[in-house]
């Protein structure tokens, strides 16, 4: 595997990029910490919808995963359709949130049916939130942590302000705090050209997407230490946002290796969350799923083709193996 930023040229990469700034702040502000920190979220349990609906599959992959996290010591939180179902096998969703539980990874709701709130009535979203709660604590083993995180499916938290309003007045009914995620990716259009290739039982082509889906993702995560940077003038810990797929059943490990390489610790959402950046003012309402530091800058006003320029993209030929037009 190779990596495409050794670690030791990180600080330059930062340098450039945070140049003007200099001027106002100490250059010893924006040496890399010692310790990174990250969170790592998995979204979609209790399994990627592939077509197949093989409840066999899915849970290979919540194992291969969960033994991957717990090598590493990493207190993940696994996001959950509570509506997702397997039809060969009635029993299996059950199964896999225990796979979660039992290793000690917390759960938490993504909705009962992954509906996005720019696609559906505010009513519509909110009934799927109160029954993604309840089906997970229906499906959940009664001695599991208890449910105290919502991820927007898709990350798209509303079209206006007093619909944002409206909906984080009923998560906070539930008990629930909303997860947002700083580190991310096109990590699922990889997943579903590396679904592809397995189907097609192409391994040169699987190799090709696992080495491109590695160099990628650390490509993408020194884009967003470097934002970071940009805006709050020192690297703050990170949260990162993967899915349950055959992809990361195979390839978690090597993605962590690359995490470890560059200096980071894994971390607990809670953790992560008590940084002061999660103060900051988000009024962003666009329609995008995007990044909270992103959220961050439209909010301070930003130069939108200054402070976005550079973000890595899914290259044009894993899109096409994906099926997917653009990123």
């Amino acid at each position: 595997m190779k990596f495409i930023v050794p670690f030791r040229k990180v600080r330059w990469l930062a340098l450039i990029f945070i140049l003007p700034a200099l001027l106002m702040r100490s250059a010893d502000s924006f040496h890399p910490p010692s310790f990174r920190e990250i969170a790592v979220t998995v979204d979609d349990l209790p399994g990627v919808k592939t077509g197949g609906d093989e409840a066999a599959d899915a849970v290979r992959v919540s194992r291969k995963i969960v033994r991957v996290l717990k090598k590493h010591g990493i207190p993940a939180v696994g996001f959950v359709n509570a509506a997702r179902a397997f039809p060969d096998d009635a029993d299996a969703a059950r199964r896999i949130l225990k796979i979660w539980t039992d290793a000690g990874m917390e759960l938490g709701n993504h909705t009962a049916e992954h509906s996005s709130l720019h696609q559906v009535s505010v009513e519509e979203f909110k009934t799927d939130i109160r029954e993604g709660l309840r089906l997970l604590k229906e499906k959940m083993d009664s001695k599991a942590q208890p449910v105290r995180y919502f991820r927007h499916p898709c990350l798209h938290t509303g079209r206006t302000l007093e619909i944002r309003g409206e909906i984080d007045g009923l998560l906070g009914g539930l008990g629930l705090t909303v997860a947002p995620v700083t580190f991310d990716n096109g990590e699922w259009i990889y997943a579903a050209a590396y679904h592809k290739a397995i189907m097609a039982k192409d391994r040169k082509a699987k190799s090709m997407i696992a080495d491109s889906y590695l160099d990628y993702m650390e490509q993408k995560l020194v884009y967003f230490e470097n934002q970071s940077l940009k805006l709050l003038g020192r690297e703050m810990p990170q949260i990162m946002l993967i899915h349950a797929n055959k992809l990361n059943a195979d390839h978690l490990d090597d993605l962590l290796g690359m995490l470890e390489q560059r200096g980071y610790g894994f971390v607990s959402l809670a953790t992560v969350l008590k940084d002061d950046a999660f103060e900051l003012p988000d009024t962003y309402t666009g329609r995008g799923g995007i990044s909270c530091l992103h959220r961050w800058a439209w909010s301070r006003g930003v130069d939108p083709k200054s402070f976005f320029a550079g973000e890595p993209e899914v290259p044009s030929e894993i899109l096409k193996l994906a099926g997917v037009e653009s990123e």
